[in-house]
């Protein structure tokens, strides 16, 4: 691995979910939230706007209601929320 992480050993042990394919199927990820929603309850769902646009629909499709709150990855913070990618990954570290 390019990263040297981990990622299929975390897949076989169920730390990660991945979508079958070589690209992302947002119908795959909506179901799995859909599944989550309905195990856990979700307050909001954090997201870059990269494609929230096709999976805004693939949701609503699910029955999915949970919250979405832009979370940015490099371009600065939201000012609304104050979510910043590099920030929120260095308090989680």
């Amino acid at each position: 691995m390019i990263d040297r992480v981990p990622y299929d050993a975390w897949l076989q042990v169920g730390y990660l979910n991945a979508p079958p394919g070589n690209a992302i199927n947002l119908g795959f990820v909506a179901q799995r939230i859909a599944e989550l929603s309905a195990r856990y309850t979700l307050n909001r769902i954090a997201y870059d706007a990269y494609h929230i646009d096709y999976l805004r629909p693939e949701l609503e499709n699910e029955g999915v209601n949970t919250v979405l709150t832009p979370h940015g990855q490099v371009f600065g913070k939201v000012k609304q929320f104050g979510l910043w990618m590099p920030r929120s990954i260095e308090l989680f570290e």
